[in-house]
């Protein structure tokens, strides 16, 4: 079990399950908060992360745990998703091995809840442990992100935030990251919820419902004592949602398949239509055990439902920060996206020199002047023009390196800039809201707006976006 300080919480302090946070788990719920940003995450998503990490290891880089459980998120590197031992003693590692489909299952509508549950796939008695962490964690988030402002849902900048409601779409994951399950098994426990039948019949998949089996015309009428009948049971308890009935008779003269229709007379309760549902009988076998239940009405559609999902909006005023001046080119996007081409282009009227990892001491660190004659690369050019008008970074903060980027915000070209990323390098696409068309580093010269594009530019990268741009 993870130790902790005791004492009284200060308000301006994170707490870890009521008690003042070390500094250690202080460092690594910040570490999961600034990731989470980077990729886009809302105040209520970083909340239902940290309450995870909360509930799995109390926010401390555990060594060890259940079986080969390790790390801040208990991941097991038996799984072969997760990463190897020392990944997942990695704070960074772990923190984003989690984020990524936690957050792609809350872009899905899900609540953050039910995210982490799918995510992490504990017993189902701990579907809901994190819940009981998520107060805590929305006020820690609150803290370690940014005080009061954060709080009042207003990220530095003006860039807001706000609740927006959707509809949940229905979901049915093959399963998790912890275990691998193959599509045979999965279709059967979607059978089973959905009360529909799958079966294998001459070398064909069926996965139909028992509705439309039961359309058929029936091809045999089983009565006991009939000619190759040998016996009938079954149960007539009418409680059950589908009684089972059993007919054991020769092979040779009854020869049914799975999903077959028939009927059962001389049975009293059990007399009626039925369904094959297994035929059991081994080569040597003279007789067969035909495994019937009755038809199950198909489960309506789940209503619709909704979920509130936390998302930016607005923006810096464009006025404000001189959009008019943009150089040549209309500025018809967003206010944020406007802000973001001028944060561009006060470093690219800087004409900073490359430098191999010059800025990425602090986000921002070179274009504010701190350390004159420090250069930018490619990474950390873009970090700072995001960080400018805080789309995922804030001045100050941590850096990614370009291969980190390949996760930044959302999948996919936004409408108004995209970020594409690879292994060895990054840059900015810029779209419609100047005469720029793209903010990027190149052999033996700085970050500069350049104003050229062809298909070869992208080929090999992979692009994201922010949310909403």
């Amino acid at each position: 079990m993870a130790k902790r300080r005791k004492g009284a919480s200060g308000g301006g302090s994170p707490t870890v399950k009521g008690s003042p946070a070390s500094a250690e788990q202080t460092a690594n719920m910040r570490t999961c908060c600034q990731i989470a940003r980077t990729k886009g995450a809302s105040a209520e998503q970083m909340a239902g992360a940290l309450a995870t990490m909360i509930q799995e290891s109390e926010a401390v880089n555990m060594r060890g745990g259940d079986r080969d459980s390790a790390g801040v998120y208990q991941q097991r590197p038996s799984a072969g998703t997760w990463g190897s031992y020392a990944q997942v003693t990695n704070v960074s590692h772990a923190c984003t091995a989690f984020l990524t489909p936690y957050l792609q299952r809350c872009r899905q509508g899900m609540n953050v809840i039910e995210a982490s549950w799918r995510t992490q796939q504990p017993a189902e008695q701990f579907r809901q442990a994190p819940a009981r962490w998520l107060p805590e964690s929305r006020k820690n988030v609150t803290i370690l992100m940014g005080g009061k402002d954060f709080q009042d849902a207003t990220l530095a900048g003006g860039l807001s935030v706000k609740s927006s409601t959707r509809t949940q779409p229905y979901e049915f994951a093959r399963g998790s990251a912890n275990q691998i399950e193959d599509s045979w098994t999965c279709m059967g426990r979607l059978a089973e919820e959905v009360h529909w039948a799958r079966f294998m019949r001459g070398g064909v998949l069926w996965f139909v419902s028992d509705e439309w089996l039961a359309r058929q015309t029936p091809r045999f009428n089983f009565v006991e004592g009939a000619r190759g009948v040998l016996a009938i049971t079954h149960t007539a308890d009418a409680r059950q949602a589908a009684a089972e009935c059993t007919v054991s008779a020769l092979a040779t003269r009854w020869s049914v398949l799975p999903g077959d229709a028939v009927r059962v007379s001389g049975q009293g309760p059990a007399d009626g239509l039925w369904l094959v549902n297994e035929v059991r009988r081994t080569v040597t076998d003279a007789t067969s055990e035909i495994v019937l239940k009755r038809p199950v009405p198909k489960l309506a559609e789940p209503a619709a439902s909704t979920g509130s999902t936390t998302v930016s909006v607005g923006g810096l005023s464009a006025n404000r920060l001189g959009a008019s001046s943009i150089g040549g080119g209309a500025a018809g996007g967003p206010a944020q996206a406007q802000a973001l081409y001028m944060a561009c282009k006060r470093i690219s009227d800087r004409h900073w020199p490359y430098v191999y990892g010059g800025g990425h001491a602090r986000c921002g660190q070179a274009s504010t002047g701190q350390q004159p004659g420090v250069g930018f690369d490619c990474s950390s050019s873009v970090c700072a023009a995001l960080g400018a008008v805080n789309l995922g970074f804030h001045l100050g903060g941590p850096v990614q390196v370009s291969g980190e980027m390949e996760s930044y915000g959302q999948p996919g070209e936004g409408r108004y800039m995209t970020v594409w990323a690879n292994a060895g390098h990054v840059w900015l696409q810029l779209k419609g809201i100047g005469a720029a068309k793209r903010f990027d580093t190149v052999p033996g010269g700085g970050p500069q707006l350049r104003y050229e594009m062809t298909t070869e530019t992208t080929r090999g990268f992979t692009p994201r976006h922010w949310p909403g741009l």
